[in-house]
């Protein structure tokens, strides 16, 4: 199935809500080691990720957070109206 940048960036953010390692990341959302290295700075420049160098984690950022819930509530918006046509 094919994921946009969007979709992979809430996955990761949302995977981020608990610190968590880049490895854990990778495997559980279905990312490559180079995907992923292509995908963290880009979340970290939007404020979006934050690394934690004590125990080498990235967490979600409050405004992370934000993108989650509109995300959210964006995907409701699209789906709903496809559901109640079948």
């Amino acid at each position: 199935m094919y994921r946009s940048r969007i979709d992979i960036f809430a996955e990761i953010l949302r995977k981020a809500k608990m610190p968590t390692l880049k490895t854990h990341m990778m495997y559980s959302i279905g990312l490559s080691y180079q995907q992923l290295l292509n995908y963290i700075p880009l979340l970290q420049d939007y404020g979006l990720l934050i690394y934690n160098v004590d125990d080498a984690t990235f967490s979600t950022t409050e405004r992370g957070r934000q993108y989650i819930e509109v995300y959210d509530q964006l995907s409701e918006m699209f789906i709903a109206p496809a559901q109640v046509c079948v």
